[in-house]
């Protein structure tokens, strides 16, 4: 089974990067593939600015404007063909 793990937290050393350590060892263990984004290592900002809703004004709503939402980029190929998404 492929599964996904996103992580998002800016502290390395924090408890939610742990549970993403031990859930990537534990799977990896019952032979699973896993692959680990982690959303701060990639300068991931969780504020929406207004910088970035001014290209969506002229195209259709739902279309991103970052790479996190491009279907093109490998991490996005690779969760495609995840069975699991955490």
């Amino acid at each position: 089974m492929n599964i996904y793990i996103v992580c998002a937290h800016p502290e390395s050393a924090s408890f939610n990067n742990s549970l993403v350590t031990t859930a990537t060892q534990s799977f990896e263990n019952l032979g699973h593939q896993v692959k680990v984004t982690d959303l701060y290592a990639h300068d991931f900002d969780p504020c929406e600015h207004a910088r970035q809703t001014s290209a969506r004004r002229t195209v259709e709503r739902a279309t991103p404007t970052c790479c996190y939402g491009q279907s093109n980029t490998p991490s996005a190929m690779w969760a495609s063909r995840c069975s699991s998404l955490i």
